[in-house]
């Protein structure tokens, strides 16, 4: 009897980790890594609970070493069978609490009827710098047939599917050919 309500027990915790984790990815995905940055921080205290605070509290050490924390988000493309994925990077703990990005960038899977699915990276942003989307064009002719569009539509798709950060100055194009070098 004892280990069935232990188990039980632990059953529960675990769902409601389960639920509290897909709710963290429910607002990371609609408010982006900067505004749950944001949220994350207004419902903390500024002061770190006292085992953290005290450097000796269980995980402190490993979580103190995490490094190069990374997010996704699907932009789904209205009218096509693709989505423009964006990543962001922190390098630390520190920095993801503090909405410091290291970086962002942007992409489209292109799945071939055979073969190797390929990543097309349509931009990139180091830091809060303005981003840099990919020239298109530099593509062989009907390199993006698989996702139904060409290379001027896809820039576009790009400009607005892109989840970069506002910057001042606004942003560069950047010539970059199928091997992804600019």
């Amino acid at each position: 009897m004892i280990l069935n309500l232990a188990g039980r027990a632990t059953a529960l915790v675990l769902t409601l980790l389960a639920v509290a984790g897909i709710l963290a990815l429910i607002l990371l995905d609609l408010l982006g890594a900067e505004g749950f940055a944001k949220l994350v921080k207004a419902v903390t205290p500024d002061t770190p609970p006292p085992a953290l605070a005290r450097n000796d509290g269980p995980g402190r050490e490993e979580l103190a070493r995490a490094r190069d924390i990374t997010f996704f988000t699907e932009a789904r493309v209205e009218g096509f069978a693709f989505a423009v994925i964006t990543g962001v990077l922190f390098r630390t703990v520190d920095d993801l609490l503090a909405a410091r990005q290291a970086s962002r960038w942007c992409y489209v899977t292109v799945g071939p009827r055979s073969g190797l699915a390929r990543h097309i990276t349509l931009g990139e942003q180091d830091g809060t710098a303005p981003p840099a989307y990919a020239t298109l064009s530099a593509f062989p002719a009907g390199e993006f047939s698989a996702l139904g569009v060409d290379a001027a539509a896809l820039q576009a798709i790009a400009r607005s599917h892109c989840r970069f950060t506002p910057a001042p100055g606004g942003s560069r194009v950047v010539t970059r050919g199928p091997g992804g070098a600019a």
